[in-house]
């Protein structure tokens, strides 16, 4: 069973300024919006760029990393607006929308971009 599930599988590395996509699992993901039909709903995230490459794991020892990001109870980022960068408006669909770009309150200047 080993040899046949390898069979689709490649050994991928990548490098630092690559820009890669986060997969997402659409039923334990409750940071973005839900959708009626999980099934429809998008199975990426990103693109984002690699920034650093991570040390690999040798021996038992644990480090513990803690982010900057506030959680609610439910378990849900919560984002507060900090200030507007820029505005722009475009059509779509014949209709014309505007675009906000906002910084958030405690997440870097690349997050918003």
């Amino acid at each position: 069973m080993k040899v046949q599930a390898d069979k689709r599988r490649t050994d991928r590395t990548y490098a630092i300024g690559d820009w890669v996509y986060v997969k997402l699992q659409p039923y334990r993901q409750l940071s973005l919006k839900q959708h009626g039909f999980q099934k429809l709903s998008s199975k990426y995230f990103g693109p984002f760029k690699i920034l650093d490459r991570l040390k690999k794991k040798i021996r038992s020892h644990s480090a513990t990393v803690t982010l900057p990001i506030v959680l609610s109870e439910a378990g849900h980022v919560l984002l507060e607006p900090e200030s507007i960068l820029d505005r722009r408006i475009i059509q779509k669909n014949g209709r014309v929308v505007s675009q906000i770009l906002v910084k958030w309150f405690n997440a870097t200047p690349e997050d918003s971009a």
